[in-house]
């Protein structure tokens, strides 16, 4: 049988180890990402606002906010995963996954007046926030 003593490194290693993972440390690279799962790579003039990667689950989900809109940009991710509106006065529909974050407001993501989703390779969403020159993007794992 250890000792108290014995157990102490492994545990504090462990521990440093999920903090580490927990912190965002290992967060995937947003404009790769977004690239890999839109089949589009943004031009430089559009730059990340806000992202975030859950990858800690089975399906792995994330969100971006970029600005400025980007027209070609846009376009190109529509074509490449040929995402559709929603039908005529209805928000894009829900992925499904909820995000707790205090930059990503769903209620007024569903007050857009455009976006554009799909649901054949995961739940692809892109909410255009023209107002304010905002693209909103989410791919969520099923």
């Amino acid at each position: 049988m250890r000792s108290a003593k014995t157990w102490t490194i492994p545990l504090a290693t462990a521990a440093c180890l999920g903090l580490i993972t927990l912190s965002g440390c290992t967060q995937p690279e947003p404009i790769s990402t977004l690239e890999g799962l839109y089949g589009v790579r943004p031009p430089n003039s559009v730059k990340v606002i806000h992202y975030r990667a859950d990858v800690g689950f089975i399906d792995p989900s994330f969100v971006w906010e970029l600005a400025p809109i980007d027209e070609g940009f846009l376009q190109a991710m529509i074509q490449s995963k040929g995402l559709q509106p929603p039908a005529a006065g209805t928000p894009v529909p829900p992925s499904g996954y909820t995000w707790h974050l205090g930059w990503w407001n769903q209620k007024a993501l569903d007050q857009l007046t455009e976006g554009y989703f799909s649901d054949q390779s995961g739940g692809l969403r892109v909410w255009v926030d023209r107002p304010n020159n905002r693209l909103f993007v989410e791919f969520a794992g099923r």
